[in-house]
């Protein structure tokens, strides 16, 4: 193994967020390698371990969402297992069909379900819902349900860390579908706690120009607040 967490040079930084719901935590973060600073948001399962009279807690299983120069170099860190597991996730995933149904619970599959404590929760769950199911319906049923859902000043901060409008979001997001089809196949975790969500989920993409198709995973947090009687979208955050 030709590399080491020290030859890397990681430092974790702030803390912009920590969502946490059943036994997953989502974590949104800052992350330092090699003196460039990014933005990471990562999911983690824990499970109970120890016994009865000597109880801990501990980290089983967890996904990151980081795309830079550091992710290149962790990967060296799978084994032939990790790897084979991969290619047969991708495979899984390029060849996954959703179902045909209008109940969208039923259409959008959730790997690890964790139950809802919170009032709103529900309410936030079905309108994050719809708009995975409106994406994949094309541009304009999406940009309908951002009008829909979204506060008129609402922020959105993209993958490469730019602050977003309403009016640039949109315009993005008809540009987006100009070029390629993204097709959001299902979750991993939806975490629901107050006015907060995270999201973790599957996707394909097909370039309209060379139809060649790749698959990855998208982790998001959400900020909701009630104006005037209704759930609002006041902020997002796309890793």
């Amino acid at each position: 193994m030709d590399i080491s967490l020290q030859k890397a040079d990681i430092q974790m930084g702030a803390f912009h967020n920590m969502l946490i719901t059943g036994n997953f935590c989502a974590i949104h973060y800052d992350f330092t390698t090699k003196g460039k600073t990014s933005k990471v948001m990562e999911f983690v399962r824990f499970t109970d371990y120890g016994s009865e009279t000597n109880p801990d807690t501990r980290v089983v299983e967890g996904w990151g969402s980081t795309k830079d120069d550091s992710y290149y170099g962790l990967i060296n860190f799978q084994g032939k297992e990790e790897r084979e597991e991969q290619e047969k996730q991708n495979k899984f995933n390029l060849d996954y069909q959703i179902p045909t149904t209008d109940n969208l619970t039923e259409k959008y599959n959730i790997t690890y379900p964790t139950k809802y404590l919170d009032e709103n929760a529900d309410d936030i769950f079905q309108i994050l819902l719809k708009g995975f199911d409106e994406w994949n319906e094309g541009a304009s049923n999406y940009i309908q349900w951002v009008n829909e859902y979204f506060a008129e000043n609402a922020t959105s901060s993209s993958l490469d860390e730019r602050v977003r409008n309403m009016d640039q979001y949109k315009s993005e997001i008809n540009e987006r579908f100009q070029k390629e089809k993204i097709t959001k196949l299902y979750f991993d975790n939806v975490l629901i706690r107050e006015n907060w969500a995270a999201l973790h989920y599957r996707f394909r993409t097909e370039n309209l120009k060379s139809t060649n198709k790749t698959v990855g995973d998208r982790m998001e947090f959400y900020k909701f607040q009630e104006i005037e009687g209704n759930l609002k979208i006041v902020a997002n955050w796309i890793q």
